[in-house]
C-alpha cells in the first residue's frame, strides 16, 4: 500500500505509519487462515482475484487514512513476481 499528500501534517509526515499499520494488520487478520470464498464480500459470489483482493483491503483502509493523506493504492501478491496493484 502507498498513502500519499500534497502537505506534511503537523507532525511534518505524510501520516503516521503506526496507525497504518495497525489499521492494515486487523484487516488482513480478516483474511488470514480462512478460504477467500468464504470471506465477505467474496461470499456472495465475488471473485477472490488478487485484484478484487486489493480493491477490498482499500476499501477497508480508507477510512483509517486521516486527511491530508490519501491512499495511492493497495498492491497484492499472488505469486513470485505477480501482483495486483489496485488504485482507488
Amino acid at each position: 500500500m502507498q498513502v500519499g499528500s500534497p502537505r506534511l501534517d503537523d507532525l511534518e509526515t505524510v501520516m503516521d505509519f503506526h496507525v497504518l499499520e495497525k489499521a492494515l494488520a486487523g484487516i488482513v487478520a480478516g483474511f488470514n487462515h480462512g478460504h477467500l470464498n468464504d470471506i465477505p464480500p467474496f461470499d456472495k459470489g465475488y471473485n477472490p482475484s488478487a485484484e478484487r483482493v486489493a480493491q477490498r483491503i482499500a476499501e477497508l483502509l480508507v477510512p483509517h487514512i486521516v486527511s491530508p493523506a490519501r491512499l495511492i493504492h493497495v498492491k497484492v501478491s499472488e505469486a513470485g513476481g505477480c501482483y495486483a496493484l489496485f488504485l482507488p
